[in-house]
């Protein structure tokens, strides 16, 4: 199966922002970043009505706790996008627009984009994701493989070739086209 497609930064933006909804370091981050500021807050309140008596100065820190632990996950939100879709600007402008072919063969799929070439064996696939915007094929060395669903083929056909694949390899083929940032 050979096809083509181009990169574009939406796409690729959403592959970031899937890899750190999936990471478990920023999960991680994020659950501490929402409740450590949010402790600070509460404890200072605390802290203020016990050694000062001062009520007003203990209820705007307790506030201010209470409105971070909820308004953290949207504003984490936003702050992630921005920061990924800087990122694909800084570091992959010179791919948008170019031509991607993949062929895949018998046993391994090659990948020709702006003049280079690369080959990779099925045998490195480690798991195969169908998001929103794109098709992902995670590798053992843990590189990933990004087919974008505005092909020259309809994405039916592509989902349809990797799912075989996926179980002809025995591996994972996780299907989250419901997925959103959050």
């Amino acid at each position: 199966m050979k096809f083509s497609f181009h990169y574009s930064e939406p796409e690729l933006t959403e592959f970031q922002l899937y890899l750190a909804s999936k990471s478990p370091t920023v999960k991680k981050a994020r659950n501490r970043n929402r409740l450590l500021l949010s402790v600070v807050y509460v404890a200072i309140g605390v802290m203020g009505l016990f050694r000062e008596n001062n009520y007003w100065f203990s209820l705007v820190f307790l506030a201010l706790g209470i409105t971070w632990y909820l308004v953290y996950p949207l504003w984490g939100s936003k702050f992630y996008a921005k920061h990924f879709t800087k990122f694909v600007k800084r570091n992959y402008t010179n791919r948008f627009g170019k031509e991607v072919s993949l062929d895949f063969g018998e046993d391994e799929v090659v990948i020709e984009e702006g003049g280079s070439q690369a080959s990779f064996p099925y045998a490195e696939f480690a798991e195969m994701a169908d998001i929103p915007s794109s098709f992902l094929i995670k590798l053992s060395t843990d590189m990933v493989i990004i087919i974008q669903k505005n092909a020259t083929i309809p994405e039916q056909d592509i989902a349809a070739f990797l799912r075989q694949l996926s179980d002809r390899l025995g591996i994972p083929f996780t299907v989250d086209t419901g997925w959103k940032w959050k």
